[in-house]
């Protein structure tokens, strides 16, 4: 094939989608990618430059939240990361990046007590994971799936949660495991 016809299939294709949403282009060539029998688009997408609600206006920090409804620290930290993810594309966190989101929507950001609320997220409700750069903190697949869920708490709720990643040992299971004997 030369140069010249894969112009012309440009252009075609050009004409084709410049009357469709982002949303819907994307789409488009999937699915012709798809036809032609590749899995993937070999381009990647430009990075989010902010959530695009579909009137296409930018949505606030303050409406994300709003429309997420956290209820507790916890939440609202998920909630944080979830924007920043969507927003900016931005997947490993700290605690400016969270200040930021909390002071543009308004909420009150502890700088006191951000390291117990951080934990606790991670430790117990499992929305962020452990073990990364040290300060750093990125949003689980439990967290995002969870915030995505909402502002239905009884669905979100009803997602499994990831298990604890400690194992019990071959010495801790035969303290547990074996009978007293009687004499």
């Amino acid at each position: 094939m030369g140069k010249e016809k894969i112009v012309d299939l440009v252009a075609m294709i050009y004409k084709l989608l410049k009357n469709r949403t982002p949303e819907d282009r994307s789409k488009i060539i999937t699915a012709a990618l798809a036809l032609c029998g590749d899995s993937a688009s070999p381009f990647s997408p430009a990075p989010a430059e902010g959530i695009q609600p579909p009137s296409g206006k930018k949505m606030k920090a303050a409406d994300y939240f709003e429309e997420k409804d956290p209820k507790d620290k916890g939440e609202q930290l998920a909630v944080a990361a979830r924007f920043l993810e969507l927003s900016e594309s931005k997947e490993h966190l700290e605690r400016a990046d969270f200040k930021r989101v909390f002071d543009s929507a308004r909420i009150n950001f502890n700088d006191d007590r951000f390291a117990r609320d951080i934990s606790n997220s991670t430790i117990r409700a499992k929305f962020f994971l452990s073990g990364g750069k040290k300060k750093q903190y990125k949003l689980s697949l439990y967290g995002q799936k969870f915030v995505d869920t909402l502002p239905n708490h009884a669905e979100a709720k009803k997602i499994k949660r990831p298990k604890d990643g400690r194992k019990i040992g071959k010495k801790a299971q035969g303290k547990n495991s074996k009978k007293k004997k009687s004499k």
